[in-house]
């Protein structure tokens, strides 16, 4: 069982829209068994905070930026291989059109 975990800050944009994203491109490949996906915020005051128990959960990390994997290393111990730096900045909205296209492109390699 493959467990994907996404991260971003606030939880509340880039992770969840990467997460739908994902599990379509899933879908849309035929290969959706066998997944598990989730999604967290590192800010105290996201809406699906970020905790160990999550972050040991996962078999593989997909944060949106370095500050995120410098997080989940420092305070969770995760390995670096385990991490996915996508590189998306925090300037778009939850299921925006430019941030869908952008993760499509990221992820494909992934699927």
């Amino acid at each position: 069982m493959r467990k994907i975990l996404f991260i971003c800050t606030a939880g509340r944009n880039r992770s969840p829209t990467a997460a739908r994203v994902f599990a379509q491109m899933l879908e849309s490949a035929g290969q959706a068994r066998g997944f598990e996906i989730r999604y967290a915020g590192v800010d105290s005051l996201a809406d699906v905070l970020l905790t160990r128990e999550v972050a040991d959960w996962a078999t593989e990390i997909y944060v949106m930026e370095e500050e995120h994997k410098i997080i989940l290393r420092r305070m969770f111990g995760q390995p670096a291989d385990k991490i996915k730096v996508l590189d998306i900045e925090d300037v778009y909205f939850r299921d925006d059109p430019v941030l869908v296209e952008i993760l499509k492109s990221k992820l494909k390699e992934y699927v």
